[in-house]
């Protein structure tokens, strides 16, 4: 199976938490996708499972998710870490 582009991802997160939610949080969702796909550029492969980018999705963007910013580059840290370390 091939490794899903910023598109394909885009469409399984509206999938997954529907339109209104994608259209509300979007800048912040594209950032998430952004950060959860590899860096091509330094040659990133891609070893991360999509539902580690819904977890992060819905926790960072759900109505008491954490505000301040040590917080929530931790809970990244922690839930997008690839499957391979």
């Amino acid at each position: 199976m091939p490794d899903p582009k910023e598109e394909a991802l885009k469409s399984i997160v509206k999938a997954h938490f529907g339109e209104n939610l994608y259209n509300e949080k979007q800048d912040k969702i594209v950032n998430l996708i952004q950060e959860f796909l590899p860096n091509e550029k330094e040659g990133e492969a891609f070893d991360r499972a999509t539902d580690q980018l819904l977890n992060t999705i819905h926790i960072l963007t759900h109505s008491d998710s954490p505000k301040d910013e040590k917080t929530i580059e931790s809970i990244k840290e922690i839930l997008l870490k690839s499957l391979s370390e």
